[in-house]
């Protein structure tokens, strides 16, 4: 994509601020040109999503890189505390309720996710069928597709 984090890097010297989402769950926040903070959003559960935060800086002189370190750990468990809440609260709490997202063209990978664990759940409800013999736990509109 257009040289990959190396490109974007060098268009980040022109512009001293910008957030550049990459995929649905990857972006880039570049606060100067030698500070730029990346974070990939993982789901790994049926609720639950992990942050990968990873720091680029230009700092080389090991006790500034090590405060610089500590001070970017700092600032994002504020963040994320901050933010906890309101996430909390967020509806639908299972994707599966999510009927009434609104989805565009850049939400591709979104959709592409929700019909491939769709399809595992459905074979392990399959499976769990074959090996009791009997209806697993379905909801009720998926026991009268049979």
């Amino acid at each position: 994509m257009d040289g990959g984090f190396r490109g974007r890097r060098e268009a980040a010297k022109v512009s001293s601020l910008f957030l550049e989402f990459i995929y649905p769950n990857v972006w880039f926040l570049c606060l100067t040109p030698g500070y730029i903070l990346g974070a990939t959003f993982a789901p790994v559960g049926e609720a639950k999503t992990e942050v990968y935060v990873r720091w680029y800086h230009k700092l080389r002189w090991p006790p500034l890189k090590q405060l610089m370190d500590v001070y970017g750990l700092w600032s994002q468990y504020l963040v994320f505390k901050d933010d906890l809440p309101i996430v909390a609260t967020q509806s639908p709490a299972n994707v599966d309720d999510a009927a009434t997202d609104k989805l565009v063209p850049s939400d591709a990978c979104l959709v592409a996710f929700r019909k491939l664990r769709r399809r595992v759940h459905q074979d392990q409800i399959q499976h769990a069928e074959k090996e009791t013999g009997a209806i697993a736990n379905r909801p009720p509109d998926s026991i009268s597709e049979r």
